[in-house]
């Protein structure tokens, strides 16, 4: 699975890393605030 990207879609929990280091195709969406 070389080359795929992912877009993981995630509330603002505080507990949720902003950013995942050491992987290079994942980038993380955050849905805005009041919105789940």
């Amino acid at each position: 699975m070389t080359g795929r990207r992912m877009l993981p879609i995630v509330d603002n929990f505080p507990a949720h890393p902003k950013v995942i280091k050491g992987l290079r195709n994942v980038e993380l969406f955050f849905l805005p605030p009041n919105s789940t």
